[in-house]
């Protein structure tokens, strides 16, 4: 006999049992995040192996409990902090060893198929074959420097690959953002630590730069991604991914606590802006707004945006009078802009990028754009394959669309980019579906949104040149892209003997 059930009845708001619990999660990410610290070269090489041991074995407990959206929990929060990235990040190629391990030991590592589509897993097909390609033609690179730069690229591939096979729940986007909420006020506390030292500790967990010249000696945080533009694009993302279920009332629906941790996150996430000082992040924070109030002017609900708007202005008041996060900084560093036309920022010339996009611009002429000269996740690789020394004055080309062109040409630069732009689409097409339940809509709405404006913020800056960093957002990807799947699945077949 065969009954059909509809996808829905496969998503439980509950947890399962055999899944592990919030705090439990939480600890895992905060251990693992802790072992990284120990894998620097800080340490001595026995206390680096037996800390990048135990980060295995963490993620390997966690695949035996059966919980794979834990440990997709677990990589993202971790890879927010970027030591230990140099060879494709320690988090990831732990996770990737856990993952060999247990599929050894006679389990199925991840049971079902890719939430990918089969363009976006043939333009990855042809991303790693022009990554290939270009590792053969650079001549700039050592042997060593080229094979690292593939095995590096190789492994992010396949372990987003496999991550895309798990489903995504109700319960599972519960426990992320629950976690995100902690995440985020840790953030919080990192950067006002960092602008005002009110701890006082400067320590890989707790990151500090020193001895860093600012534009006008303006203080810019960094958050634990240790770069302000990094920091300032991933809040960017953050409001709008939650900013949708927020105003529609379907956050609330879930119950209030979950309701105001969404809020709590998106205002955390502007304050991170505001302490970056990053002016396209905070320039494309109204349009963002404007995106979302737009799409969901018709399902807006009056006792959902009260309260929020309530909080932000005791918020603003409070600032007012405190002064902790200060605007004035963004019109300081925006004086000495004299932006007439889109060929301004185009250059980079008012954007300080000038001599860096004409470095980019010339290599691809050099190449005539067939072919480039490959990814490379080394520090030193990167540098001496793409710059020439060991330590450039600015270590990247500051720019996503001149970087993939460099990395990979013309053709491998379109195909990553299509790996976006078709999961935006699908993403669209998804939500436009009959009966889709209000939080997967909003959801759909708040990813579609975030990668939106990630490809207009990149304009400015590149994601790529951090392989842990690379990763969070390549996950995010990843819960896309299983939201699409979970609305779009037909109604799934239970046969009972």
């Amino acid at each position: 006999m065969v009954i059909k059930l509809p996808a829905w009845f496969f998503d439980n708001t509950v947890n399962p049992k055999e899944h592990e619990s919030v705090i439990h999660v939480g600890a895992k990410v905060f251990g693992v995040c802790f072992l990284g610290t120990l894998c620097l070269t800080a340490y001595s090489p026995v206390v680096n192996l037996a800390a990048f041991g135990a980060i295995v074995l963490v993620f390997l407990n966690t695949l035996l409990k059966k919980d794979n959206f834990s440990l997709l929990i677990q990589l993202f929060f971790a890879n927010h902090y970027v030591f230990g990235n140099d060879k494709g990040g320690v988090f990831n190629i732990a996770a990737l060893l856990a993952l060999g391990f247990f599929g050894l030991s006679g389990h199925q590592v991840f049971k079902g198929t890719s939430s990918f589509s089969r363009s976006f897993k043939g333009l990855l097909l042809i991303l790693f074959a022009f990554q290939l390609l270009s590792l053969t033609a650079n001549v700039h690179a050592s042997i060593l420097g080229k094979l690292g730069g593939l095995m590096s690229f190789s492994g992010i591939i396949l372990l987003i690959y496999q991550l895309s096979k798990i489903p995504v729940r109700k319960s599972d986007i519960i426990r992320f953002v629950t976690i995100l909420f902690f995440f985020s006020m840790f953030e919080l506390v990192v950067s006002l630590n960092q602008k005002y030292g009110l701890i006082g500790l400067s320590t890989p967990l707790l990151p500090m730069e020193k001895n860093i010249e600012y534009e006008n000696d303006i203080f810019r945080c960094v958050g634990t991604f240790v770069n302000f533009e990094a920091y300032a694009e991933y809040s960017l993302s953050m409001v709008a991914l939650l900013l949708p279920g927020i105003i529609s009332g379907s956050f609330r629906e879930v119950s209030k606590k979950f309701y105001y941790m969404t809020v709590g996150i998106t205002i955390m996430s502007v304050l991170s802006i505001i302490l970056t000082v990053t002016r396209s992040s905070l320039f494309l924070l109204p349009f963002v707004i404007l995106v979302i109030l737009l799409s969901q002017y018709k399902r807006m609900k009056l006792k959902a945006i009260v309260p929020y708007l309530l909080i932000i202005a005791l918020g603003v008041g409070i600032n007012f009078k405190i002064k902790i996060f200060d605007i004035s900084s963004f019109i300081e560093r925006s004086q000495e802009m004299k932006i007439k036309s889109v060929s301004d920022v185009a250059s980079g010339n008012e954007i300080s990028r000038g001599g860096l996009f004409a470095y980019a611009f010339e290599k691809i002429k050099r190449s005539k754009g067939l072919i480039g000269e490959g990814y490379f996740a080394h520090p030193d690789d990167y540098n001496t394959a793409h710059f020439g020394v060991p330590n450039p004055p600015i270590g990247d080309y500051h720019n996503l669309y001149l970087s993939i062109a460099v990395f990979w040409g013309i053709p491998g630069a379109v195909a990553f980019i299509l790996i976006f732009i078709l999961t935006i689409y699908r993403g669209i097409i998804a939500r436009r579906i009959k009966n889709i339940a209000p939080f997967d809509a909003d959801l759909l709405l708040g990813f579609t949104t975030l990668f939106l404006f990630f490809l207009l913020n990149q304009y400015k800056i590149i994601f790529l040149r951090e392989s842990n960093y690379t990763v969070v957002i390549l996950i995010l990807l990843v819960i896309y892209n299983g939201i699409i799947r979970k609305v779009k699945s037909p109604d799934l077949e239970l046969i009972i003997k």
